[in-house]
């Protein structure tokens, strides 16, 4: 691979030359950006004899020999022996006998300057040093072509922008070898932590890591639906799943149903090493969902949690962040001077609030250039005290009132929205505020998009090619940002919610910080939001890229700030019910609620809801669901349960058997059991045999509790009628399949006599799938054949088939005994003994921090 090096800063490139040429050398060599060197990069003195390399980074020769014209002086007072040059403009002969001249005699030969191509001789020659250096590949044109190539169209065209977006500003996480080691040992890694910190970015660079050892970059943009739509039995892929539990706050949208296919799917992922998976979100959201949701709780997250907390990132990586964002930032030397200048850059470096996000939108001149420079310290400091601020006169004095609607609008859509979508938005806005002067309203649209873009918002094609243009935030903190003032601004509230057009708008108003803030307290808005509800159910939308359908958003209305009491809004969930049939499912935000409660009513059809609610059944959870109804109306939903046809039953049936096949494919084994439990009460509620279903999970989940030790605490007679030999016969096939056979083995203890039972009446079968798979499979002969015996085989049957050697059963972390939780449990807890450790500032490590600076202000 070939580098250009332009995506170093200059202290980057002098450190990657350091750790190049010694080994090259031969001998250690001192690394100069203390300000005592008079302009040196690397030494080395012994015996009297000095050694000094010249490390420059240019892109163009001739800016780089009018640099090192200005050297020669220097060289010569300070008695050198031998004077190299390291640099990244491409080097020919004739240049470099052109910069031998400059310092003959100490620059001896040519073979002692290295232009950008023996640099890169250097990197192949030594591969630890590339590794030891992240940013290099990260944002190197291997790992950019690598995405295009691979597909998935425009969703890895905007990982791409990302990583070329940041690639000369990163600084490699101190918390990147510990998330390496997370995905090498678990295939999963969750990165948390408060807004800003950098998870985003660290979780791209970890993805890069993985591209360049041929995995496919899958990324993840709505929901996990995606993940599964995307995956590929057998194909290394890297799955980035930003944001995973939403970005400001965790709302109730998952379904018991959607959280359990999250948990399930990242089940899938760390079963398999040929995946793995990137999941980033807030640490209060974090917390908020394992609060709200049994299923995360139950997943058990934490062990693959990497918390990144400033608090425990180093002085030296403080500083080398805010040094990157300054000498590739477009800010005048006047405001470089001004913290520079007493070691300003200081009070930002140990300021308690460091954050990179405030750190790079601080040093982005479009976002900071109405501050003058005289100013702009003060500005910086107040913005790490309130990162609020830096939008503040942007939001105030530079946007039209049309931009402030739009991003209004934007954040309480909550999703991205089409160009159309946010036009008949905003129009309606105007419209309910006196605004709208429609012969000047398409221009002024156009131009308020023209002024945001790139600063407030991003307009682009996010999903596939043929996908409209929609609008989302281009920064987190921008939302932040307008929560904060909109939670002040009673007025823009009430006019957003006269003016909703779209079902996501209104409900927007139900998280956590609304619900808890100028709502609660206030029957007016409350009041408002209800009567807008009511007035036009008919007449709100919802957006092309919602996660909502017309079925939960009858149960969002219902249970939304207690509407559920609203004797108007109830008659109009009422209609809804009897209008129109359930779609997708049914477990959708209340939805089976609703029509419990509103069933039962004079002048509702109770017959026509069961059939509207039936119709919306997808899964075994939505079957349960049903069943509630027959407490709201017993005599009706009798006469459905009796009236049932022989294609409901065959729709019921199929359903269950995917669902049944889908559970022990990917098991949540503490669910088994209840699953296992609605089953019986399908069969007895509605007559559809399950049986066999049941004695397949029974069968799971008891090798599983044998395996985990705990056997003696499962009672057989706790499930009903199922046999206990058909328990075994079903976790044969399980153990077949999953390659499970010393944990099926553990039968032979638990039951011997029924175990000896199967082993006689299923010796047919057991020996067919048994063959078939040691023909497929790769197993030794001697494992097989004593597989083999323990199910009552004989070796003559099974040893002509084995022709492969079996790989490893167990990963090199069982091996070792060194699981990435354990490791990481002692780091966090050295940590807590040594906190202190982290933000030591040496006067060495001072004295490099003050010349690194103080170049930015000097610069060739």
């Amino acid at each position: 691979m070939n580098y250009d090096f332009l995506n170093l800063s200059s202290i980057e490139f002098e450190r990657l030359c350091h750790d190049l040429l010694e080994p090259e050398l031969g001998f250690p060599l001192e690394l100069f950006s203390d300000g005592a060197d008079g302009g040196i990069d690397l030494r080395r003195e012994e015996n009297g004899q000095l050694t000094v390399v010249q490390c420059k980074r240019y892109a163009d020769f001739d800016k780089l020999i009018a640099s090192l014209r200005k050297e020669t002086g220097k060289v010569n007072r300070l008695g050198v022996n031998r004077y190299l040059v390291a640099t990244a403009v491409p080097i020919t002969v004739q240049r470099k006998e052109k910069i031998r001249a400059l310092f003959a005699p100490y620059l001896r030969t040519v073979g002692d300057i290295y232009g950008r191509d023996e640099l890169n001789a250097l990197l192949r020659k030594y591969p630890a040093v590339e590794k030891a250096h992240p940013k290099l590949w990260f944002t190197s044109a291997a790992v950019l072509e690598s995405i295009m190539n691979r597909g998935q169209h425009n969703k890895t065209a905007f990982l791409l922008d990302q990583i070329r977006q940041e690639q000369q500003l990163l600084v490699v996480s101190p918390y990147y070898e510990e998330a390496v080691r997370k995905l090498e040992f678990e295939n999963l890694v969750v990165l948390s932590g408060a807004p800003g910190i950098g998870k985003s970015t660290l979780a791209r660079l970890l993805c890069s890591h993985y591209i360049l050892q041929g995995f496919e970059p899958i990324s993840i943009l709505k929901d996990v639906e995606e993940g599964y739509d995307e995956y590929m039995e057998g194909k290394r892929q890297v799955i980035l799943f930003d944001d995973f539990l939403g970005s400001n706050f965790y709302k109730r949208l998952l379904t018991k149903n959607e959280e359990e296919r999250l948990v399930r799917f990242i089940d899938k992922i760390t079963g398999n090493p040929d995946k793995k998976l990137i999941m980033t979100t807030r640490e209060y959201v974090f917390r908020q969902a394992e609060n709200s949701s049994e299923a995360i709780k139950l997943a058990d997250l934490n062990i693959s949690k990497c918390l990144m907390n400033m608090e425990r990132v180093s002085f030296e990586y403080k500083s080398q962040l805010l040094y990157n964002h300054l000498f590739f930032s477009a800010l005048p030397s006047e405001y470089l001077v001004r913290l520079v200048d007493g070691e300003s850059y200081l009070e930002v470096i140990e300021h308690d609030n460091f954050n990179p996000r405030t750190i790079r939108l601080n040093t982005d001149f479009r976002k900071i250039k109405h501050i003058a420079a005289e100013r702009y310290m003060e500005h910086f400091v107040a913005a790490l005290k309130n990162p609020q601020t830096v939008w503040e006169h942007a939001f105030d004095v530079e946007i039209s009132s049309y931009g402030k609607y739009v991003l209004y609008l934007l954040l309480i859509a909550d999703h991205p929205v089409t160009l159309d979508e946010m036009e008949l938005a905003l129009e309606s806005l105007l419209a309910a505020s006196g605004e709208l002067k429609e012969a000047e309203f398409s221009v002024r649209y156009r131009k308020a998009l023209i002024e945001l873009t790139d600063t407030f918002i991003q307009v682009r094609q996010w999903y596939e090619s043929e996908a409209p243009l929609m609008i989302r935030f281009d920064n987190p903190s921008v939302q932040d940002f307008l929560i904060h003032r909109l939670l002040s601004d009673r007025r823009m509230i009430r006019l957003l919610v006269r003016s909703a057009v779209y079902f996501e708008s209104l409900f927007y108003f139900d998280n956590q910080l609304f619900a808890e803030g100028p709502f609660k307290a206030d029957a007016e808005l409350r009041s408002l939001l209800a009567d807008k509800l009511i007035s036009e159910f008919d007449r709100l939308r919802l957006l092309k890229n919602s996660r909502l359908n017309s079925t939960n958003v009858i149960g969002t209305a219902y249970f939304m700030l207690e509407h559920r009491d609203n004797a108007e809004l109830c008659e109009v969930l009422a209609q809804q019910i009897q209008r129109y049939p359930a779609e997708y499912s049914i477990k959708g935000h209340g939805y089976v609620q609703v029509a419990h409660d509103l069933v039962g009513r004079a002048d509702v059809d109770a017959d026509r809801v069961l059939r509207h609610v039936f119709q919306g059944i997808a899964d075994i959870p939505d079957i349960i669901l049903f069943l509630e109804l027959e407490r709201a109306v017993p005599p009706e939903f009798e006469r459905f349960a009796k009236g049932m046809t022989e294609s409901h039953r065959e729709f019921l049936q199929k359903l269950i058997d995917q669902d049944v096949a889908n559970e022990l494919y990917e098991p949540v084994v503490k669910s088994l059991p209840n699953t296992e439990g609605d089953l019986r009460r399908i069969e007895r509620r509605l007559g559809i045999p399950t049986r066999e279903y049941r004695e397949d999970l029974v069968g799971v989940y008891i090798q599983h509790e044998l395996a985990e030790g705990r056997g003696q605490d499962v009672r057989l007679d706790e499930f009903g009628d199922v046999g206990i030999v058909e328990i075994i016969r079903g976790a044969f096939y399980h153990s077949l399949y999953q390659g499970q056979f010393e944990d099926f083995l553990l039968w032979e203890q638990y039951v011997p006599e029924v175990f000896g039972q199967f082993l006689v009446s299923y010796r047919e079968e057991i020996k067919e799938h048994y063959l078939s798979l040691v023909k497929a499979a790769a197993f030794d002969v001697e494992e097989a054949v004593s597989f083999a015996a323990r199910l009552g085989l004989d070796e003559g049957e099974i040893a002509p088939f084995v022709v492969r050697k079996k790989a490893p059963l167990r990963s090199l972390a069982e091996e070792l005994d060194l699981p990435g939780s354990d490791v990481d449990h002692g780091a966090n807890f050295l940590l807590d003994l040594y906190p202190g450790h982290w933000n030591v500032q040496t006067e060495r490590t001072k004295k490099k921090t003050r010349a690194m600076f103080q170049s930015l202000v000097r610069r060739d």
